[in-house]
Order: structure tokens, then C-alpha cells, then sequence
């Protein structure tokens, strides 16, 4: 789910393997659009309300560009050997980097759709990944129990693992204290 508050629109990822963009001002209403292109549950999405696109990730491992105006795919990005479950973007520098159940994140140049960088560390599912675009810093956590910490700019390997969840970590928020 993203939401574009000012705009009043939010746009939504479903196991129907659709988004929909929805208009908040409308009580009760219907989404103002379906978006397919996936071939399975889409997991996250992050959308740019400013330029009217939107990058869903999917249970399929692709990820999908949106013109959310039109409703049309721009372009669909392939890498992941299987389902991606979170995404975070840097529309200004035109990056993504997502999380996936393959163990893996990975850096994305989203105008071309071309994989930058693979990062590996994890020993289970990647389930979360939230990143500090300014500082270059990623936070993931995942099914093996820990939190990692990723250099955007060294490649590769987590710079530190933290441990002391006894279960999953679904979620995560990175912030400079």
C-alpha cells in the first residue's frame, strides 16, 4: 500500500495479482483503476505520486514499473529467483532496492531495469528492507531472525548482524538518532 496523501489517492497490491489505484475523496467507491501485469500476489508497492509512477513487486520475482496515469506497464524488471517481498525507491536517483524470498537484495536502476548490485548475507527469506537513500544505508530483516545492515556503496556483504529476535522480523524502520 502506498498513499499520496495531499493527492488523496492511494494504490494497492492484492493475491488477485492486481493493483488498484483508489480515489480517497470517494466514500465507499470502487478503485478508479486495475493494473495487471503480474503473474502472482503482488507483495509491495512504492509509488512517486509527483510523477505518476508506482514499482510493485511481486510473488512472480519481477518487479513492475507503472504509469499510474494511464494505467500502463512501463517496464517489467527480472533478476530475483523468487518472490519479492519489499521494495523501497529512490525516484530522484532512480534506484530501487528490493527484498526477496530468495535470500537476496537487490540494487536497481530502474530507467533500464538493469540489476547494480546483488547483496547476500541472509540464510533465509528477506522480508523487509528500508534504506536511508541519503546516507546510502539499508536495514533487511528476514526469516533467519536478524537484522543486517548494508553499505549501498561497498557491495555484497551486510556490514553488520544484529540478533536477538527469536522469530521472524516482518518489518523494519531505520532512523539516525
Amino acid at each position: 500500500l502506498s498513499v499520496g496523501w495531499p493527492r488523496r489517492c492511494a494504490i494497492s497490491g492484492h493475491d488477485d495479482w492486481t493493483l488498484q489505484l483508489w480515489d480517497l475523496h470517494e466514500q465507499g467507491g470502487g478503485p478508479l483503476r486495475r493494473l495487471h501485469g503480474h503473474t502472482d500476489w503482488v507483495l509491495c508497492v512504492e509509488a512517486n505520486w509527483d510523477s505518476g509512477y508506482a514499482l510493485s513487486g511481486s510473488v512472480d520475482g519481477t518487479l513492475v514499473l507503472w504509469d499510474t496515469i494511464t494505467g500502463s506497464q512501463v517496464r517489467e524488471l527480472q533478476g530475483h529467483a523468487e518472490g519479492v517481498r519489499s521494495v523501497s525507491v529512490d525516484w530522484k536517483k532512480h534506484l530501487a532496492l528490493t527484498a526477496s524470498t530468495d535470500f537476496t537484495l537487490r540494487l536497481w536502476n530502474i530507467d533500464c531495469g538493469e540489476t547494480l548490485r546483488e547483496f547476500h548475507g541472509h540464510v533465509g527469506p528477506v522480508l523487509w528492507v528500508v534504506v536511508d537513500w541519503d546516507l546510502n544505508y539499508a536495514l533487511s530483516g528476514g526469516t533467519d531472525t536478524s537484522l543486517r545492515l548494508w553499505s549501498l556503496e561497498d557491495g555484497g556483504t551486510a556490514s553488520r548482524e544484529f540478533m536477538g529476535h527469536t522469530h521472524f522480523v516482518r518489518c523494519v524502520q531505520l532512523s539516525c538518532m
